[in-house]
């Protein structure tokens, strides 16, 4: 079968050639897209939080140290520029502590000091719901609490026991900070001097550097913890792509000769090699991965291992069947009858003339094993670091955007729907593409037309 005309089919079906130009789309934003972006995928930026698409924010750290003399401990764009201007907001918060009692409020405690109130009165600055996550929820305020009084409606839903955050109105402050190559030399505090400034992230409202004003945008928002959502599919794609070409390698390895062998042998010795994968396939090898990366370490090559020789055994059929129709052509006659070895036909003269159906199978597999290990994500049996740090792969993002739909987070609903997105569009663009593939490498569909109609 020419090469070329397999190549001239492949170029006339339409949704081959999309999804083919899609699945490269994917793979070079997920290689490229780290790099180019400002932003640091295990960066954490709590006081951001779970911010909307299309978010832009200052771009400070958790907490940014400036002291006269020393290294400015600042993002590396604040770091560079010779003149910082900060405009700040110094409040104070206060925590509450209500208990409720057949619907009434019980008690009313400060936590600070553990001061016993008979009511609570706030008109002045913000009070919050302290959630279950740590998050503040919406601005409650006014509010009046009294103890043997029921619970104002807007804090129905929040248990018999909860936290409120009374936050008093903020003073705004402005700075201006004089860098030397990344050293602080002066800082001055509403025209007056200081040696040291401590800010954390919450409480910038403004930065600028040599007046250009430093912010983050997020097109796709942030999660929980105020990392940007797209760099973290970017690289949670990383992992699943890894996972799904590694993986089908090792299936491929393992099913091509193990097929070609059974294939080229035949008789006896091919009946007992395809029992053994009649007795492999009754095993239920999802639960034998499960249990491979429970009692052992959850590693890449555990992972690899694992998957990988889950996927081996229909390689092994559809290239036995293959070695089956080619064991006794001339060529084949031709290879034995000069002394050729077993190894040398089945490699030189058997594996060339398989190529094609490899190259479909091992596209259509690589979808198969991203979405197992996605499930195996999905499910909490994600992939970790020698060092107990977890990879968030495409199927941890959408466990992590699930554990969000609940009734205190229910509005977070990009934290699900962009990962599933780009999940969902290369696992389709990547069975297109093996379809598509499959129909240009079949001698019998040489009449196909554009778009893969005969």
């Amino acid at each position: 079968m020419s090469s070329v005309g397999s190549w001239s089919r492949l170029r006339r079906n339409r949704m081959a050639m999309v999804a083919a130009a899609t699945v490269i789309g994917v793979v070079v934003a997920c290689i490229v897209g780290p790099w180019v972006m400002p932003h640091d995928p295990s960066e954490q930026r709590p006081w951001l939080g779970a911010q909307a698409p299309l978010t832009r924010a200052v771009d400070a750290w958790q907490e940014n140290r400036l002291m006269v003399g020393r290294a400015a401990e600042v993002p590396p764009r604040a770091a560079r520029a010779e003149q910082l201007s900060v405009t700040f907001s110094e409040s104070t918060a206060h925590d509450y502590a209500i208990t409720l009692r057949r619907g009434s409020i019980a008690g009313i405690q400060l936590v600070a000091g553990g001061q016993r109130l008979k009511e609570l009165h706030l008109d002045e600055g913000s009070l919050h719901l302290i959630e279950r996550n740590g998050e503040l929820g919406a601005d409650l305020s006014p509010i009046h609490l009294q103890l043997g009084e029921q619970l104002p409606s807007a804090l129905g839903d929040a248990g018999r026991r909860f936290l409120l955050r009374h936050i008093q109105d903020a003073r705004q402050h402005h700075a201006q900070i004089h860098l030397n190559h990344g050293t602080v030399e002066s800082i001055t505090i509403d025209e007056e001097e200081h040696q040291r400034l401590v800010l954390s992230g919450d409480a910038i409202d403004a930065l600028y550097a040599d007046g250009r004003s430093l912010h983050t945008w997020h097109p796709l928002g942030t999660d929980t913890m105020g990392r940007d959502l797209l760099l973290r599919i970017f690289h949670g794609g990383r992992i699943s792509l890894l996972v799904g070409l590694v993986a089908t390698l090792v299936s491929v390895a393992v099913g091509v000769l193990y097929g070609l062998s059974a294939g080229y042998l035949g008789g006896r010795s091919d009946r007992i090699m395809m029992s053994i994968i009649d007795i492999f396939y009754a095993i239920p090898f999802l639960f034998l991965v499960i249990l491979l990366l429970v009692s052992f370490d959850r590693s890449l090559l555990m992972l690899f291992i694992a998957l990988g020789l889950v996927q081996w055994l229909t390689m092994a059929r559809i290239i036995r069947g293959q070695a089956l129709s080619l064991r006794n052509r001339e060529f084949i006659e031709a290879a034995r009858v000069s002394g050729a070895s077993h190894m040398s036909i089945i490699l030189r003269h058997l594996l060339p003339n398989c190529m094609g159906t490899v190259i479909v199978y091992a596209t259509l597999t690589v979808p198969l094993v991203i979405l197992q290990e996605s499930f195996l994500a999905f499910i909490g049996l994600q992939v970790e670091l020698a060092d107990g740090r977890a990879l968030d792969s495409w199927g941890a993002l959408v466990r992590q955007g699930m554990s969000r739909l609940d009734t205190t987070g229910g509005d977070r609903w990009w934290l699900l729907l962009f990962p599933s997105l780009a999940m969902a569009f290369f696992l389709l663009a990547m069975n297109m593409l093996g379809d598509g593939m499959r129909d240009a490498l079949d001698p019998n569909l040489r009449g196909s037309t554009a778009g893969g109609q005969r």
